[in-house]
C-alpha cells in the first residue's frame, strides 16, 4: 500500500492534467449537446356553462385567424406556424376553466404572448361566434425557471473519467519503466537490506557541503599545533634535563611530524 501511495505521489501532476483536460472536454460537450433553455407561461380564461361544446374553444384557439391576428400584434411578424407550435391548450380536470400555455426562449416574451392569444380569442369568440361568456382569470407572469433545465452530470462523470484514465496512466508508466524506484524494490533485487541511502543533491545542500568543508579546513592548522605541542614540551625537557633518552624524543617529535 506504501508503494502505491508512493507511485500516485511522484506522477500526481499527470492525475491533475489528465482530469482538468476531461473536465474540460466534459464541460464543452454538455453545453453543446444541451438545448437553449425554454421558458413557459400560462394564463387561464372560464367558458361560460351555456356554451354547447368547450373543446370548440379549444380548437378555435389556435385557429390560424386568431393566430394572425397574435402575430399582428407582436409587431415581430412572427409565423402563425411558429406561434401554433409554442401555443398549447388544456382543459382543467373537465371543467369550464381553459389553460392557455406558452413556451419560448425568452421567458418575457411567453408571458407577452400568452395574454395576446387570451385577448384575442375572447375578441374573436364574440365576433365570429356572438358569444361573450369568456372571462380572464389570470394574466401570465414570467417565469425565470427554465422548464428543462441543464444538468452537470456530464462534467462531474467527465472529471471521474479524467481521475480513472490519470492513475490508469501513472500505473502504465509505471509498468513500463524497469528501473528501481524505491527501498522495497532495491532489497528484493538485492536479497540484502540497505543501510543508507544517498540524500537527493540541491543547491541549497551543496552550499551547506562546502561551508562545512570550509570550517574544517579553518580547524585543521590548529590541531595540528595541538598535535606537535605535547612532543615539543617533551623533548625541551629532555635536552635539559641531560636525559640520554633525548634522541628518543626528537624521534617522537618527527613522528608528529
Amino acid at each position: 500500500m506504501k508503494d502505491i501511495f508512493l507511485i500516485l505521489k511522484k506522477r500526481v501532476w499527470l492525475i491533475l492534467v489528465i482530469t482538468v483536460m476531461m473536465t474540460g472536454l466534459a464541460t464543452v460537450y454538455n453545453q453543446w449537446s444541451n438545448p437553449p433553455s425554454l421558458y413557459q407561461s400560462s394564463t387561464r380564461i372560464l367558458v361560460g356553462n351555456d356554451f354547447p361544446n368547450i373543446n370548440t374553444l379549444m380548437v378555435m384557439i389556435k385557429d390560424p385567424t386568431v393566430l394572425a391576428l397574435v402575430s399582428k400584434e407582436l409587431g415581430d411578424q412572427q409565423a402563425t406556424g411558429d406561434l401554433d407550435s409554442e401555443i398549447t391548450t388544456t382543459n382543467i380536470d373537465k371543467s369550464q376553466v381553459v389553460l392557455i400555455s406558452v413556451t419560448d426562449h425568452d421567458p418575457q416574451k411567453a408571458a407577452r404572448i400568452a395574454n395576446i392569444v387570451a385577448k384575442v380569442f375572447k375578441d374573436q369568440a364574440t365576433k365570429l361566434l356572438n358569444y361573450d361568456h369568456i372571462q380572464l382569470l389570470s394574466e401570465a407572469k414570467a417565469n425565470a425557471k427554465p422548464i428543462n433545465p441543464h444538468t452537470h452530470k456530464k462534467i462531474y462523470l467527465g472529471a471521474l473519467v479524467g481521475i480513472v484514465i490519470g492513475i490508469g496512466s501513472v500505473f502504465l508508466l509505471r509498468a513500463l519503466d524497469d528501473s528501481i524506484q524505491s527501498e522495497s524494490e532495491l532489497e528484493k533485487v538485492l536479497l540484502a537490506p540497505v543501510l543508507g541511502k544517498i540524500s537527493k543533491m540541491t543547491k541549497k545542500n551543496m552550499v551547506n557541503s562546502q561551508r562545512r568543508i570550509g570550517k574544517r579546513k579553518h580547524m585543521l592548522p590548529s590541531a595540528a599545533t595541538a598535535l606537535h605541542e605535547p612532543a615539543n614540551a617533551v623533548a625541551a625537557t629532555d635536552e635539559k634535563r641531560g636525559d640520554p633518552l633525548y634522541p628518543m624524543a626528537n624521534k617522537r617529535k618527527d613522528l608528529y611530524e
